[in-house]
């Protein structure tokens, strides 16, 4: 294998580490003879793409990655049609374009720790419970309260966490969020942060995305799947 060419000795080392975890030195001999067999089978492949004449005018280079697009783009996908599109969507819609509950959130946080005198729990909840009074008389300053009383960085922006579906919060923090209205705020909820308060800003129910959305999802998937499809052709005539 030593009258190989030198670009042989990257096949080798890179069978050796896929296969054994090891350099090509650290290899036992039946080890070797595993890695230089896997590595020969690479390489002629390597060889043979290098060779044919779909790579003529290409030229291979520190950018690798836009030498590969030259040869790829020469396997295009097909372009796809509306009617692919569409049944596409006709069959996958309930498994790729059904969308989630999603719910805006804010919350507010005051932490609990005995080694500061303002933060022992028993100061934590009444301060909580002051919030929470001031809360019961007028969700809508939330934003104001968090900005003013809340230990979590999200403060600055009014106590928000966001768009978020179910599962995305500690599991006390969930299932508090989505037990409320739309406009509500649940009762004092403890995590290993601390004590919280959660106001859901706004519920969007779950649905399916309509066609015109899903369209430019759908598209890539399939130019993506021909595309690999065209180049497993050409590898396939390749070996043969």
């Amino acid at each position: 294998m030593t009258d190989k060419a030198p670009e042989y000795a990257y096949h080798l080392l890179r069978s050796a580490l896929e296969k054994f975890g090891r350099t090509p030195a650290e290899l036992t001999a039946d080890q070797t003879t595993a890695a230089r067999t896997q590595a020969d089978a690479t390489f002629e492949l390597e060889s043979r793409a290098l060779s044919s004449s779909e790579t003529e005018g290409i030229v291979i280079s520190e950018h690798v990655d836009e030498a590969l697009q030259g040869i790829v783009s020469r396997y295009a996908s097909q372009e796809v049609s509306e009617l692919d599109i569409l049944l596409f969507y006709e069959a996958h819609w309930e498994q790729q374009f059904a969308r989630p509950q999603i719910r805006v959130a804010r919350h507010i946080l005051v932490t609990v720790n005995p080694e500061f005198p303002d933060n022992t729990r028993k100061k934590a909840k009444q301060r909580m419970g002051q919030i929470q009074k001031r809360l019961a008389a007028n969700p809508e300053q939330f934003a104001e309260l968090a900005r003013r009383y809340s230990e979590c960085p999200s403060a600055l922006e009014g106590g928000r966490l966001g768009r978020l579906p179910q599962g995305k919060l500690y599991p006390e923090l969930d299932e508090a969020l989505f037990e409320l209205p739309e406009g509500g705020v649940s009762d004092i909820v403890e995590t290993e942060l601390g004590l919280h308060l959660v106001y859901c800003e706004k519920i969007y129910l779950p649905r399916t995305a309509p066609l015109s959305e899903a369209r430019p999802q759908i598209r890539k998937i399939m130019e993506q799947r021909q595309r690999r499809r065209n180049q497993k052709i050409w590898l396939d005539a390749l070996k043969s």
